[in-house]
């Protein structure tokens, strides 16, 4: 039983690879000191800073190189070893490719240079066993949408076993009977809503298609137009099938309480619908990832 969120776990990885910044730090003892997969770890990281685990260490260690270059008579050599460079040239190729200039130069002519700083995870939240990121921003173009079409009651307790329920059904016995499909592996659950005043909404567990040829029998089609996107991104230690029974509640309360206050934002005025897209391949029992999107008007 893990007793030890996501977000926690993460956040004292954080903290221990900034206590550890002079020791040998690697993926796997890393990984293997935190109950944390390699591949996860990966994912988090490149979701948190765009560089892989292993790559956000060394901006690290030589971010925090420039203070013994600044303020310390120590040779160059030394500052390698001290941060656990195998070699000097090792350590200033890594310099120069991270900052455009060699060690030297950086000492003499003490030349601004821009540093990945330590992680700050208040731009994250905690969700249940997951975190769940701060929007990214995009435009994705027109999509066409195949799958089957549920009313789902806003006041019905059970409204997230339901939709959850619809889904894995679809994505198991229904998706396979869909032709022209793009990427049949990439689970999309459209939600439609009819106006502020509805008890209910539409939803509709899908695939992306090329085209509406063959629709099968009992099965809807849906165009969503061109868009700029929020795209909030979670990352859970569940298997994919949960999120809505255990985590979706959560994730949009958050985006509810939080995000659409700030941002002014309507969901009737810039379109109507929003939907969660999830990738099957990077599934397993204890990880998952979702990305919901919410549109703008372009």
């Amino acid at each position: 039983m893990t007793t030890t969120s996501l977000y926690s776990s993460v956040e004292n990885l954080i903290n221990y690879i900034e206590d550890h910044i002079e020791g040998d730090l690697t993926l796997e003892s890393l990984s293997s000191s935190f109950c944390i997969s390699k591949f996860h770890l990966i994912r988090i990281f490149k979701n948190l800073t765009n560089f892989t685990m292993m790559e956000y260490v060394k901006s690290r260690k030589l971010a925090c190189s420039l203070y013994e270059l600044l303020y310390t008579d120590m040779k160059v050599i030394d500052i390698a070893l001290k941060y656990h460079f195998n070699y000097e040239q090792s350590y200033i190729r890594a310099f120069k490719k991270e900052f455009g200039i060699t060690p030297a130069k950086f000492r003499n002519n003490q030349i601004p240079v821009k540093i990945v700083d330590r992680i700050n995870l208040d731009f994250c939240t905690s969700i249940d066993d997951g975190i769940l990121f701060q929007p990214q921003y995009i435009v994705r173009p027109e999509m066409k949408l195949v799958g089957v079409k549920d009313i789902i009651k806003l006041k019905d307790k059970y409204v997230k076993n339901l939709a959850n329920s619809r889904g894995v059904n679809f994505f198991h016995n229904q998706r396979i009977h869909i032709k022209n499909t793009l990427n049949p592996h990439i689970y999309i659950g459209l939600t439609r809503l009819v106006d502020h005043s509805a008890d209910y909404t539409y939803y509709m567990p899908s695939v992306e298609v090329n085209s509406f040829e063959d629709i099968p029998k009992g099965m809807f089609y849906d165009t969503l137009p061109s868009c700029k996107y929020a795209v909030f991104h979670y990352i859970g230690r569940h298997h994919a099938e949960y999120i809505s029974l255990h985590t979706m509640k959560a994730l949009y309360d958050y985006i509810y309480s939080t995000w659409i206050p700030a941002n002014n934002y309507d969901f009737i005025r810039e379109g109507g619908f929003r939907f969660e897209e999830i990738d099957s391949t990077i599934t397993s029992n204890d990880y998952c990832e979702a990305k919901i999107y919410l549109p703008f008007k372009l």
